[in-house]
Parts: C-alpha cells; structure tokens; sequence
C-alpha cells in the first residue's frame, strides 16, 4: 500500500489516481545502479614535440597536371560547341 500524497489516505501500489481525490499519483521511479567503470588504457601516442610526423616528399610536378588541365577544357569546349550546333 502506498499513501496519497494529497489526502494522506491508503491506497493499493500501482494505482495511478486516487479513487478518494482523484490527485495523480506519482510513480516512484527506480534507478538501476550504476556499473562500475574501469580506467580504459591511453594508448602511449607521442607529443607533437617528441616525435614529429615525418614530412611528406614533395611530389614532382611533370607537367601533367597542365596537359590534364588544357584537354579538360578541350572537351568542355567540344561538348559546348557540340551543343549549340543541334539546336
């Protein structure tokens, strides 16, 4: 049996109003317990001023990013031109 909060008198558990004033009962909520945790492991990771990353190597430029670059717009042009001429 749990009391009415409102007017004190015994009610059956569950009930969700009181039958005698109609006061909504609140339900008691239950807290599970908390897990215990456990310390994870931090990975042993280096300091930017201890290690350093090892820079990476320049690429060689050869030239190929221009001769992609001008067939490219070559193209855009032939699909632009190709375009226009079947309307």
């Amino acid at each position: 049996m749990i009391t009415c909060p409102n007017c004190n008198r015994d009610i059956p558990d569950g009930t969700k109003i009181c039958p005698d004033c109609g006061h909504e009962i609140p339900v008691p909520v239950q807290q599970d317990p908390q897990p215990e945790r456990q310390a994870r492991a931090i990975p042993n990771i280096p300091r930017r001023d201890q290690d350093p990353l090892p820079e990476r190597p320049e690429r060689e430029n050869n030239g190929s990013n221009k001769i992609f670059m001008i067939l490219l717009a070559a193209a855009v042009l032939l699909f632009l031109i190709y375009i226009f001429r079947t309307k």
